[in-house]
């Protein structure tokens, strides 16, 4: 069986998980053995932190369910540009049948606990120096108070966390007694609020893509250049 892995990546961890999931699955459509590239670089380490890359991958938690590019050295490079061809031509791949041995793999090594509340994530991508290439665009705010007041007559009694970056004053539209700000928190604390809320209204960012993917709720995706899911609900 060939073995094939991914190319080497230093930007965001929205990028690296995205380029990783998209490896596994069509390694599985083409029945190719994936071999694991553990994380080398990522960006966005902000309090340079030394435990960040152990962080993400076990956050991800890929790791131990594939033979590591170190225990084989000779394999095959996966051509990005091709898998991402293939999946706008065919989304099914990225069905939510298929991508449940990914969040399975994701869950096995946390504690799924039922919210509290009904929760709806909001991300909000705000572009800053670490930021390559051109699809991180910040939408209006006001978009997203228009969004969320639209979810709040489908869901009265929800609680809205909102997920961003920069100083509370900026996000005054958002001051609400249902209305919860989570801005410059840690990577790892603002993904898992994405994937385990109840909905999630995700911004064109490949953070809040693969948050999409790895949440099994309702997601409401902004169109952009990225694959969407065919059970997700575009804005």
């Amino acid at each position: 069986m060939k073995k094939f892995t991914h190319k080497y990546r230093s930007d965001g961890f929205g990028s690296h998980f995205k380029t990783i999931i998209f490896a596994i699955l069509f390694c599985k459509l083409k029945g190719y053995k994936y071999v694991y590239r553990p994380l080398t670089e990522v960006a966005h380490n902000y309090d340079n932190d030394p435990l960040f890359l152990e962080k993400l991958e076990n956050l991800m938690n890929i790791k131990p369910f594939y033979d590591s590019i170190i225990d084989f050295p000779k394999h095959e490079i996966i051509n990005g540009k091709d898998v991402i061809k293939h999946i706008k031509k065919h989304p099914d791949v990225i069905s939510k049948e298929n991508l449940q041995v990914i969040r399975d793999m994701f869950w096995k090594n946390k504690e799924r606990k039922p919210n509290k509340n009904y929760i709806v994530a909001v991300h909000i991508r705000k572009k800053n120096q670490h930021d390559i290439g051109n699809l991180t665009k910040e939408l209006p705010l006001k978009s997203y108070v228009n969004k969320i007041n639209e979810l709040r007559i489908l869901y009265p009694n929800a609680i809205f966390n909102v997920y961003s970056q920069g100083n509370k004053e900026e996000f005054a539209q958002f001051f609400a007694n249902d209305i919860i700000l989570h801005l410059d928190e840690p990577l790892v604390d603002t993904f898992m609020g994405m994937v385990s809320a109840d909905v999630f209204i995700a911004h064109y960012s490949t953070l809040s893509y693969v948050a999409a993917l790895i949440n099994d709720g309702t997601v409401h995706f902004k169109q952009c250049e990225l694959t969407p899911c065919s059970h997700w609900l575009l804005w």
